[in-house]
């Protein structure tokens, strides 16, 4: 079937349906959008008929950028990595499924138990951002019988979501309780083990793909 309109002086332009549609026989509705847009602009379909406009982008532009700080030092006794009430947390709604997210997280972390260890980790959402999951981006111990010794960590990660709903990126962190005497993980902490040393900060840049 076609829809045409004719032009007011002459000419027209024509709209034509399928001769079937894909499952046989739906109905298909696209539904416009409220406005006429910007110059340069696209349609852009969300999957059921809605039609919104959208602007075209180069990859590589950075698309928006996103920071958190925590500047209150965590704790856990737990071997299950956990964010601990950790405010370090970027909650975000990608601009395009195929955005890639460059994510930089940087604390530090230590145990008070020189016998004992940690892993520090990247999550999306409930995933694990690590290669090998359990064993996180970072882990070390402190000098066997020296309590408190404090590692700085940088984790640099570039994410590939694909997809528009909302996520999430933390870190998280757990012990390692090699002598199973219940050692603590310290995130934030100074070099002496004091709550409330260098902060936590997670940044997040979301870029063109």
């Amino acid at each position: 079937m076609t829809l045409k309109l004719n032009g007011s002086t002459a000419g027209s332009v024509s709209i034509d349906a399928p001769a079937d549609t894909s499952p046989t026989g739906t109905d298909v509705t696209l539904t416009l959008p409220t406005s006429a847009g910007s110059s340069g602009q696209y349609l852009q379909t969300n999957g059921s008929g809605g039609l919104s406009w959208q602007t075209i982008v180069s990859s590589g532009t950075i698309l928006n950028t996103w920071t958190a700080t925590d500047t209150v030092g965590r704790t856990t006794t737990s071997e299950t990595f956990g964010a601990y009430s950790n405010t370090a947390s970027v909650t975000l709604t990608p601009a395009s499924a195929s955005s890639k997210f460059l994510v930089t997280v940087t604390t530090t972390m230590s145990c008070n138990d020189g016998n004992d260890g940690w892993i520090i980790t990247l999550f999306r959402d409930s995933t694990n951002l690590a290669t090998t999951a359990n064993q996180g981006f970072f882990q070390g111990n402190s000098v066997p019988n020296v309590s408190g010794t404090t590692f700085p960590v940088t984790i640099v990660h570039l994410d590939s979501p694909n997809t528009t709903s909302q996520i999430v990126y933390q870190p998280q962190f757990r012990v390692i309780d090699y002598d199973n005497d219940g050692g603590t993980a310290r995130m934030g902490h100074t070099a002496n083990g004091s709550a409330g040393g260098p902060a936590t900060v997670i940044t997040v840049l979301e870029i063109g793909g």
